[in-house]
């Protein structure tokens, strides 16, 4: 899925983002990018739902009611693959 490619290198590059600052960026709807990130992160909360845990989403030291978003181990050594192959 593009959008979660997109969406995954944007946070690599740039960690610490909202959802909605992210969706702005992006130029992608605010709700279709939490789903993309429930899907990237640890899932959907209360659902028996698939995840990566690609992305973390922590909570926003300045805003608790905001999550900045950050990629995992995982997610920093798949970003970083996908951008030696862009590169290559």
């Amino acid at each position: 899925d593009l959008a979660m490619v997109r969406i995954l290198l944007q946070v690599y590059e740039t960690p610490g983002y909202s959802i909605a600052d992210l969706a702005e960026m992006l130029r992608l709807d605010h709700r279709y990018t939490q789903q993309k990130i429930a899907l990237l992160g640890k899932g959907r909360k209360g659902r028996n739902s698939a995840a990566y845990g690609l992305i973390a989403d922590d909570h926003n030291l300045a805003d608790r009611r905001k999550r900045s978003l950050s990629v995992t181990s995982r997610g920093e050594e798949l970003a970083e693959k996908l951008l030696s192959i862009g590169r290559g």
